[in-house]
């Protein structure tokens, strides 16, 4: 597995979260951070789209996550089928 490490605005951003559930719930969520993180810096809105909902300026963090999970496997389908523009447009319809 890569090392990954923290960008400041990351670190800023954790630090802002009150951790109701104390180190616990830190580790789980810097696990997760680490697994998810597609690149070897996890970012500040990598952050925002793991902390519960709420925490990060109060936005559904799950809705945003889904977003960004449908664009990203929207994005690869299409990098795999570029050589047939009528696959690619048919997938989002």
């Amino acid at each position: 597995m890569e090392r990954k490490t923290f960008s400041e605005e990351a670190i800023a951003e954790l630090q802002k979260y009150s951790w109701p559930g104390n180190v616990r719930e830190l580790r789980n969520v810097v696990e997760r951070l680490v697994l998810l993180a597609e690149t070897a810096e996890v970012s500040q809105e990598d952050v925002q789209l793991t902390l519960p909902a709420g925490a990060a300026g109060g936005q559904c963090n799950l809705l945003r996550s889904m977003e960004r999970a449908l664009w990203r496997s929207g994005r690869k389908a299409l990098k795999k089928k570029s050589s047939s523009r009528r696959f690619g447009a048919t997938i989002f319809t």
